[in-house]
Parts: C-alpha cells; structure tokens; sequence
C-alpha cells in the first residue's frame, strides 16, 4: 500500500458516509453491476458515461467536491489473459481517463476494479491500497478473481469481510464474455454472477453475454461496498501486505499468499501508472514500491 503523496487534500480526513446517503459516481458502468451492489449497502449511485449510451469518458468533466466516492473498472479487454490481441497502451489511457475524473472531482475516497494485469495506480493526495479478491470468498459461485484498488485522502483502509468457510467444494466456471454452449442461457449467468435474471431486452444475446461476462460479482460487490462503509486508519493488526485481512499477535502477514505478495513486490520491478495533478502529463512508470516495515514474526 502506498502512501499519500503530497498534495492539497480536497476535505479533512472524514468517515466515508460524508452524507445520507453517501453519493458515488460510477465510470464505466455498462449495466452497472458494481453500482446496483453498492446501491444495495445504502449508497446513492449516479452513473457516469458508457459507450453504451453512446457517451466518451473523454467528454465527461466532473465537479469537485460534489462526490464522497468514484467507483468503476475502466474496460479490462486490454489487460486480460484471455485476449491474445490485447493493447495495453489503450488500457492504460482508459486507466488514466478514470485517474482524470477523480483529479477533477476530488472524492474522500475511489474504488477501481479490474484484472491482474492492470498496473498499480498513483494519485497525488491518497494513498493507495490494492487486494485481490475471489468471488468465492464472498459466497460466490465461481473462482472469478478481481483486482481492486481503493484510494483514501486519510489513508484509510477497506477490509472486505472474506467468508472462506462459504466456498463451494467445487467452484463453477468462471463467467466469460463467450457463448457456454447449449445449455449458456441468461438466467443461468445472472445466476452465477448472483443476481435475479436482468430484463435486458434490448440487448442481442452476444451483448447480453459481454455486460454480464465484464461485471463483478454481486456479492464481491456487496462485500466490498460494505466494507468501504467501514474504512478505518491502518493499524497493527491490518497485513502489512494490504488485503485487508486481520493478523494475530506477533505476525505482520495473514497468509503465506500475503508473505509471498510482499516479497515480489520487494524484489521485482512492476508497472505504475502515475497521475500528476499539475505540469506534466500523466504517465507509465517502472519502479520498486516503497519499502514495508515489517515487525518480527
């Protein structure tokens, strides 16, 4: 997890739920599975532009101060392992198009999702936290695995409550954007990705599988709404690595997954894309991470 970097915040440090109902803007929506969750904890969702409605990300500007939150997964086609074309150069821009709106909008706090590729994100004046979640750790039906980074102007850390005790014996296949075969209906997707059939019906069957098959998880969603309701300062018990998990007394990592996350983050370069909030223009960065203390155990 990074830390803030310098820069005016836009408010002092606050509790996420600034208002009543917190208000979110959501970039990248689609059909917004990611904001119908959120809805569903209690936040007030707008939706930001979709190519969908025929609107560029490139022509929404958004008023500062007006937002406690942004959420939204800037498209993952171009950092997926299944898209032999894929052309990261054009991920990063639609990445930094998202960066832009927060830059503009100043939020107490954002959440991007998207897949293991995407590069870790630096904003000036929030520090950053990155954890992978699998939809089965919130209940869900398959092995989906999603990327998320959430950015705080305190510094403050999200902990999704993971239910492992909840995993399937044998989780589904995970939900793609491809036809199953025969028996792929609609109803069946929703169902996998927890959710009631959508009456989504002027839609063709192929764009039906494409905003389902590119959405998060309800549950994961649900979890990680909640969760952002319950943001808190880092503290001794949090994994130094950043996934939000509880440590026992002694340790600095919850899992040996977490150890081993810390150490290639110690050892190996990664790409970061950086957005500077004045001067140059924003762009792609190799580097080590910052160094993380780590107490004895």
């Amino acid at each position: 997890m990074s830390d803030p970097a310098a820069g005016e915040s836009p408010t002092a440090a606050e509790s996420p739920a600034t208002r009543s109902p917190p208000l979110v803007l959501s970039l990248f929506p689609g059909i917004d599975l990611l904001g119908r969750a959120f809805t569903a904890a209690g936040f007030c969702v707008v939706a930001g532009p979709d190519l969908i409605l025929d609107q560029r990300i490139e022509d929404f500007h958004a008023p500062p101060g007006r937002f406690d939150g942004v959420i939204g997964g800037p498209p993952c086609q171009n950092y997926s392992d299944a898209n032999r074309y894929r052309d990261t150069a054009e991920g990063d821009r639609l990445v930094l198009e998202f960066l832009r709106v927060i830059d503009e909008s100043r939020p107490i706090w954002w959440l991007m999702e998207n897949v293991r590729n995407v590069p870790d994100v630096r904003i000036p004046g929030y520090s950053v936290q990155r954890l992978d979640c699998w939809d089965w750790e919130f209940g869900g039906r398959t092995g989906r695995l999603r990327h998320i980074q959430f950015g705080h102007v305190a510094g403050w850390i999200i902990r999704p409550a993971r239910t492992s005790s909840r995993r399937p014996v044998t989780p589904v296949p995970t939900l793609t954007t491809a036809p199953a075969g025969p028996g792929d209906r609609h109803c069946r997707r929703c169902a996998k990705m927890g959710l009631p059939p959508l009456p989504l019906s002027s839609f063709t069957p192929a764009a039906r599988r494409r905003v389902i098959g590119n959405g998060v998880p309800f549950g994961m969603g649900f979890a990680l709404a909640r969760a952002v309701t319950g943001a808190g300062p880092v503290t001794p018990a949090d994994c130094v690595c950043g996934c939000g998990r509880t440590v026992c007394r002694g340790r600095s990592h919850a899992t040996v997954a977490c150890r081993q996350r810390t150490s290639r983050r110690r050892r190996s370069h990664f790409r970061e894309l950086v957005y500077p909030r004045a001067g140059s223009p924003p762009g792609l960065q190799l580097g080590h991470p910052p160094a993380i203390e780590e107490s004895p155990g």
